[in-house]
């Protein structure tokens, strides 16, 4: 079975994908839509099992809707799960998703994952910061980062 679109509902009730994107969108929109054509929309998209697009919203809007968390492995586990549900909480109710991944101490784990994240065109990366025996961390790395790709990088439970 494929998926539901916009303008398979468009269709069914004889109206534009623009009006049925305003009425099923939460923002302000250039496109006047009833509170009744609203409803009927609502109504009909819950019937017909749609579910929102991330992928084409993603094009839209030129944002992925997802913040990277990469946590090293020995960051204490007590620790990562409230900061996790806390965090995905939160940024679930402005719209964003978390994409975790849990990599090796080392530096070179820690920068392939940041790659990996960056690929994915996430929004923006939080790290427990990985460190190598002698000290080396990705900190300039990350610097470079930041500045080539725009993406803001968080640091947080540096020390363990």
């Amino acid at each position: 079975m494929r998926r539901v679109t916009m303008t398979d509902i468009a269709k069914r009730l004889g109206i534009s994908q623009q009006a049925v994107s305003a009425a099923l969108s939460n923002r302000k929109s250039t496109v006047a839509v009833a509170r009744a054509t609203k409803m009927r929309v609502r109504k009909l998209a819950d019937e017909m099992g749609y579910i929102p697009d991330f992928a084409a919203k993603s094009l839209a809007t030129e944002k992925s809707y997802l913040i990277a968390f990469l946590c090293r492995e020995s960051f204490h586990h007590d620790i990562l799960v409230p900061c996790l549900d806390g965090l995905q909480r939160e940024l679930e109710e402005v719209g964003y998703s978390v994409l975790t991944s849990i990599h090796g101490n080392l530096t070179s784990d820690e920068l392939r994952h940041i790659n990996l994240a960056i690929a994915r065109r996430t929004d923006a990366i939080i790290l427990t910061p990985a460190c190598d025996a002698d000290g080396t961390t990705n900190a300039p790395t990350l610097l470079k980062l930041r500045q080539r790709y725009g993406i803001p990088i968080i640091q947080f439970a540096n020390k363990v």
